[in-house]
């Protein structure tokens, strides 16, 4: 019978592909280009690596540069194909979607072993443009085929499977979101590198450990120095902030949902994230989630505020203090703190002293500041403070040394209009708050948010607050889980001392915590309802 028209370039696009594909086979000798470094450019050249296909999987092929030939195990190279067959190449996709297959008409993805070039993993994102586009931008060379390269050095390490599974999340991460190559600005239009390490590191956590498990022990860098900026990748350091922070957003902010909206929002950097919280229907800024970030990176305490403040998955030690203080009056200053960053600073108590602290920034420069009150390690409640006007803000805290013996001062830069290498300073001091009579004719009165009464309660729980001056006031009740409840206020009140009458019908018993925001305050508290 003969075939006529379309059916016949299907017929003859079957047969051709077919062919294609069943001819790649374990002892096959290939030619590759090296990565162009389109994205990065380090020492080393271009040129062409021989290799031989060590591997044949459902999902992949792995191929070996001949020049290192016999010097890693062929039992490795079949253990990282299983890997892959069985997690990597089916389960990504689930998450991430589709692995991208451009050119070449083959879903399997190349896995080129080669030797040393000062990095364990590589994804060129040139071998998923033309070739054409790439030599007359670029003057360089690609392959056109969906290549993870990795080097000797990770088996040395033993961190193939990590390596493999990180360059898997660039490529998933590049296919879903990046810009058409635009020729007048060629080096800039893919995501930014922030959020695109994000995917690539947090596709290792999810592909080889278990998201679901407690308290494992990790050790980011950035708990020696909390002064690294999230949304610039200036060094190594940064890759475990935006792993911490990728595993962080998904387990606090929707989860799988979280991660599939955000790989497909094609706008890059905060513009993305905002988007992605705003379409998901989340109230918070990106600003206060990052504030919440920076307060449980300190915390991380899962029975403090429903675990709004904590890492489920990931436990490791609290970020180093920049300053800590013993007696008052005190004080200190930072030449600045990076865009998203973050300084802690620890205030002890001698005994029953209330302190004022005064906070002075940079003019112009944006912060929040959060207060985290602590009894020997164990949080009490956190009070938030955006500095107004001049960057400056006073907090007082009444009950030092009663209430609770520790306050770290977390300060937190959120001024996105910085560069990568700029920095915004600040200044801070602390003496001992007037106290009598006196002190309340000549200090103004401070924000304060009551511990509601009574507590535990049935049926009913009366909450109270002063606000120094009229404002914008939300109460929302949050159950343990840290899922809204109730919305107790929302809306403007005037200056002076409020309360509120909570009966919450229909809830069960259980832990439940209230937030005030009023202004450019916020205080979180507990309280239990007992039926």
């Amino acid at each position: 019978m003969e075939l006529r028209g379309s059916m016949k370039k299907i017929l003859l696009f079957i047969l051709i592909s077919g062919t294609a594909l069943a001819q790649i086979q374990t002892g096959d000798i290939q030619n590759f280009w090296s990565v162009s470094y389109i994205d990065w450019q380090p020492a080393a050249a271009q040129h062409v690596i021989t290799a031989e296909c060590k591997a044949v999987g459902e999902y992949c092929y792995i191929f070996l540069d001949q020049e290192i030939e016999g010097q890693i195990a062929q039992s490795r190279i079949d253990d990282l194909c299983s890997i892959f067959d069985s997690d990597f190449g089916p389960v990504l996709p689930q998450l991430y979607g589709p692995a991208p297959d451009q050119f070449d008409n083959d879903p399997k993805i190349y896995i080129l072993i080669q030797d040393d070039e000062g990095w364990a993993g590589y994804f060129d994102p040139a071998n998923q443009m033309p070739a054409s586009f790439v030599d007359s931008v670029w003057g360089k060379n690609n392959n056109e085929k969906e290549i993870i390269y990795i080097t000797e050095y990770a088996f040395d390490q033993g961190m193939e499977a990590w390596v493999v599974s990180h360059e898997y999340g660039h490529m998933i991460h590049w296919a879903r979101d990046h810009s058409p190559e635009p020729p007048s600005n060629p080096s800039t239009y893919w995501e930014e590198a922030w959020i695109d390490e994000g995917f690539a590191m947090f596709s290792s956590v999810y592909l080889t450990e278990d998201i679901t498990q407690q308290n494992v022990t990790d050790i980011p860098y950035f708990i020696n120095n909390p002064n690294l900026p999230l949304i610039y990748f200036i060094d190594n350091n940064c890759y475990s902030l935006v792993k911490i922070w990728m595993t962080f957003m998904y387990q606090h902010y929707g989860a799988e949902d979280f991660i599939t909206t955000l790989i497909n929002e094609q706008a890059n950097g905060l513009d993305g994230l905002i988007s992605t919280i705003t379409s998901l229907g989340y109230s918070e800024s990106v600003e206060e989630i990052f504030e919440h970030f920076v307060v449980a990176n300190y915390i991380d305490n899962k029975n403090f505020a429903g675990g709004k403040y904590s890492h489920y998955h990931y436990s490791f030690s609290k970020p180093a203090v920049k300053f800590e203080h013993n007696t008052y009056p005190a004080s200190g200053a930072s030449p600045g703190l990076y865009s998203y960053a973050a300084e802690y600073i620890k205030f002890n108590a001698a005994g029953e002293s209330p302190i004022t602290i005064n906070f002075t920034a940079d003019e112009d420069k944006k912060f929040r500041l959060a207060f985290i009150k602590l009894n020997y390690y164990n949080p009490v409640e956190v009070e938030f403070i955006q500095p107004q006007g001049a960057s400056s803000a006073v907090y007082t805290a009444d009950d030092f040394g009663a209430g609770y013996n520790n306050i770290v001062m977390a300060v937190i830069c959120v001024d996105s209009s910085l560069t990568q290498s700029e920095k915004a300073g600040y200044s801070y001091s602390a003496e001992v708050a007037p106290s009598g009579i006196a002190a309340e004719e000549s200090a103004p009165r401070q924000f304060r948010l009551d511990q509601n009464f009574p507590n535990p309660f049935n049926p009913s729980t009366t909450i109270s607050w002063y606000q120094p001056e009229r404002s914008f006031v939300n109460i929302t009740v949050y159950n343990s889980n840290g899922r809204e409840a109730a919305i107790l206020v929302n809306g403007e009140k005037d200056a002076g001392e409020h309360s509120i009458r909570w009966n919450p019908a229909g809830l069960g018993s259980g832990v439940y915590f209230y937030k005030i925001t009023a202004g450019s305050r916020s205080v979180i508290k507990k309280c239990i309802l007992l039926k």
